[in-house]
This record gives structure tokens, sequence and C-alpha cells, in this order.
């Protein structure tokens, strides 16, 4: 249930929110601390298993039918190796996958090392 005077922030879009956060960070720099450790925190939890599931998910929505429409003979003249197609195929699904967990590796490499007390 939506607080009480938040009916226009709840109808706004993901874009115009993270404006809207971008806009209060810089009208309150003194946030900005808060909001990168929340950033961090939420870059953090992602479940593995459940990005496992929607990997295979739809690895397994794949159809034979799709394959079947992008190999072989082409329009144009050339031809589309049944493997070259399966690959492209395959790679179009994991990509995005594979972007946002370099995304997150990189913000992890950025954040200082303060889980342990040592220095190493």
């Amino acid at each position: 249930m939506p607080k009480p005077g938040t009916a226009a922030l709840e109808s706004l879009s993901a874009v115009e929110r993270a404006s809207i956060l971008g806009a209060l960070l810089q009208a309150h720099p003194e946030l900005l601390a808060e909001a990168e450790l929340l950033a961090a925190g939420f870059l953090s939890q992602e479940d593995r298993h459940a990005v496992a599931e929607d990997v295979a998910d739809e690895l397994c929505a794949l159809h034979l039918s799709q394959l079947a429409d992008r190999a072989g003979p082409q329009w144009g003249g050339g031809y589309v190796d049944p493997n070259e197609a399966a690959y492209e195929m395959l790679d179009e699904v994991v990509q995005p996958y594979l972007e946002d967990l370099e995304r997150r590796a990189r913000t992890a490499r950025s954040k200082p090392h303060a889980r342990s007390g040592s220095a190493c």
C-alpha cells in the first residue's frame, strides 16, 4: 500500500525515478554516502539460484523452429551453419546476464574491502 502523499512518486517510471534520485542527490550531497551504501547492498543481494533459474527458463524457452528460421540458406544469398545459429541464440540469452554480472563485479571491485578487519 502506498504511503499517503506519494501518489506522484508511485506513478513514475523507472527512468523518471532515476532522474528524481539524481536531482535529490545533487541537491542534498550529504545523502550520497547513504545512497552509495544502499546501492552497493542492493547489487550484492542477487540470489544466484534465482538467476540460474531465470537463465535455465530462458534457455528452455528456445525452440528448434527458431534455429530452423536462422540456419541454412539465406534469402539474400549465403548460408548460416546451424551450429553458428545455435551459438548466436544461446549468446542472446546469456549475454544480458553476463553483462549484469560484470557490472556487479565492477561495483564490488570499486568498493573498499571493509568486510574483514585486516589490511590484506
